[in-house]
């Protein structure tokens, strides 16, 4: 190789080295931004509909096989539409959601079923507590109520409003305390949760709707448009 060649060679070698490093550098930078960038499930450009491919499985194949027997069930039971929500008592947007549901639900009841499951969040700390306590109620058949009260006084979940509900509702409060206290109401309060974890549930309000699937707290007029989709 003659002097002018290795040194064009030489040039180009180096060129390319620059390049690839130049490359390396960007992609490194670029990866590192992605990583430690919060997500706001709940801003504009996560409020977007999740979906599954319909022509492997539709979402309403899959999620209704969850739904069983022991599912507290508010609305018309036999209805063909289903609205299955994973749900915290202690979320913020799913008092949000709670709320735009109950300003439609009085045009739908008769022709849907709403199907709650538990999801608490663990950085919730009262989360857990408050489910099972709904569910120490629909024990006695008020879970419905129990549920109502329970978002209409999110800032006071504690024991004591736990009991407070359950003496305004008439209920018996030693066996209440003592659901409270049992490990299958804890057990209960998990099947909702490992059941979200299967169905990919990784936020709360997650709701599903007909082959739909959302995990942002839908407005009423949202609700209104697929509920009407769904049933037309």
């Amino acid at each position: 190789m003659n002097q002018t060649h290795k040194t064009v060679f030489i040039i180009t070698s180096l060129t390319i080295l620059a390049a690839f490093f130049l490359f390396a550098l960007f992609f490194n930078v670029t990866s590192q931004d992605g990583q430690i960038t919060p997500v706001d499930k709940n801003t504009e450009a996560q409020q977007a509909q999740l979906s599954f491919d319909p022509l492997i499985t539709p979402a309403r194949v899959i999620y209704e096989s969850y739904i069983n027997a022991s599912d507290v069930v508010r609305g018309n039971q036999q209805a063909a539409l289903s609205l299955l929500v994973f749900g915290d008592f202690e979320c913020a947007y799913c008092q949000e959601f709670y709320s735009n549901l109950n300003e439609v639900w009085p045009d739908y009841s008769g022709r849907v079923r709403l199907v709650w499951k538990d999801f608490p969040n663990p950085s919730h700390l009262n989360a857990r507590s408050a489910a099972m306590a709904a569910r120490c109620a629909d024990e006695q058949g008020y879970f419905w109520e129990y549920y109502d009260s329970l978002f209409e006084n999110q800032s006071l979940l504690s024991r004591e409003l736990y009991n407070m509900i359950a003496l305004d509702l008439e209920l018996d409060l030693p066996r209440f305390n003592q659901c409270l206290d049992t490990k299958k109401t804890a057990e209960k309060v998990g099947e909702g949760m490992t059941q979200g974890q299967e169905l990919g549930v990784d936020a709360t309000p997650y709701i599903f709707i007909g082959n739909r699937v959302f995990d942002y707290a839908l407005s009423a007029d949202e609700l209104r448009q697929i509920l009407d989709e769904e049933l037309d």
